[in-house]
């Protein structure tokens, strides 16, 4: 398989390939077949986010950049955008690709809209703070949005038209406001809803993870606390589980629908900053400075590897084995073969030296009876 993960520490992006059973906390388990660092810069302009495009990847920089690079060509930089965010501390919280487009929002609301190829970029602002920010797969112009006491919005972007707007949820046993701060997004919508139709699901910096259906009203469906700690990440698996982590140690799958833990994702032994889902596998990355590869079903660590620095974003970019991997393991194998041919060739010598010893002494005491 191989991975692209964000170094926090040298503004570089590391590409690791490996095997399943990889495990470099283990000396005599697989070992990574490379680890090599592409794209490198400094810490004042490291990756906060990263996607893959097409041929291209592209990494939203520290500082309003966003840098595009050719994958197929060793990863060169073919062109630098700048002043994609406010000011220097504004930070980046959503970088997605969605209907030819590519999407990045800060979190002062600064919304770039980019061209691919022609790279001309187009502003636009929504209200912030924003933690989060997403775009609905099956309605162009349709996105959501939410943060810090900026609760969940869904709007069209280009006449930024609220379409639905939710409602926080009742006062607590006290009586108390409770206090809203989405952390991450995702549209649950299905492409056979229909167009005024908006399907959400948040989790939040208070640990709770919510399903909302405009059908339904604009407070939640579900309500539900999964965690005493923020949850910061989230993603979608399919119409009723989703995976998300909290800023201590637990990665969990979870029925959004239900409200049922489905398991957790065993390991880590510090916040999980990131997660990628592909072909069946987790990608989990954080302060630990492992880089771990779950099977989504068993939960099954299948590729644990250490990089010796902090981790703030990663990608699956292909869960098969690699040829490269194959072809180390063929090397492997040839010269265990020349070394099996050796040891014969070395157990045959050994015999015909034993047979000569043999004879030689059959022949010396047969010397000494005829000298008796």
């Amino acid at each position: 398989m191989k991975l692209l993960v964000s170094a926090e520490e040298s503004g570089a992006l590391k590409e690791i390939v490996c095997e399943r059973g990889t495990d470099t906390s283990k000396q005599q388990a697989v070992q990574p077949s490379s680890i090599r660092t592409v794209c490198q810069e400094t810490r004042d302009t490291r990756v906060q986010i990263f996607i893959l495009y097409e041929k291209y990847l592209i990494a939203a920089r520290k500082g309003g950049l966003v840098t595009i690079y050719d994958i197929g060509d060793k990863y060169t930089e073919i062109k630098r955008l700048e002043g994609l965010s406010n000011s220097p501390e504004d930070v980046f919280v959503a970088l997605f690709q969605l209907h030819g487009k590519i999407y990045a929002c800060t979190e002062e609301g600064k919304v770039s809209i980019v061209e691919p190829e022609s790279w001309a970029v187009e502003h636009v602002s929504i209200k912030g703070p924003i933690s989060s920010f997403v775009g609905d797969q099956f309605r162009p112009d349709v996105f959501a949005y939410g943060g810090k006491e900026n609760d969940l919005v869904v709007i069209d972007l280009a006449t930024k038209k609220e379409l639905y707007k939710v409602k926080n949820v009742p006062n607590n046993k006290l009586d108390l406001r409770e206090p809203v701060w989405i952390s991450k997004i995702a549209f649950a919508t299905e492409k056979d809803d229909k167009k005024d139709v908006y399907k959400l699901i948040t989790v939040t910096r208070y640990g709770q993870v919510r399903f909302y259906d405009s059908a339904h009203g604009r407070r939640p469906v579900l309500n539900f606390k999964l965690s005493d700690k923020p949850l910061i990440t989230l993603a979608k698996l399919d119409d009723h589980s989703i995976v998300c982590s909290d800023t201590h140690t637990t990665t969990a799958k979870f029925d959004f629908k239900t409200g049922k833990m489905l398991g957790k994702f065993q390991g880590a032994v510090g916040s999980i900053q990131a997660i990628d889902v592909h072909s069946g596998l987790l990608a989990t990355g954080g302060l630990d400075r492992y880089v771990r590869c779950f099977d989504l079903e068993s939960r099954e660590v299948v590729a644990k590897v250490y990089l010796g620095t902090q981790i703030s974003d990663v990608r699956v970019v292909e869960a098969e084995e690699q040829e490269v991997a194959a072809e180390s393991a063929a090397e492997q194998k040839q010269p265990a073969v020349e070394e099996e041919e050796d040891a014969e060739s070395s157990d045959d010598d050994d015999d015909d030296e034993m047979w000569q010893k043999l004879e030689t002494t059959l022949v010396e005491k047969r010397k000494r009876r005829k000298l008796k």
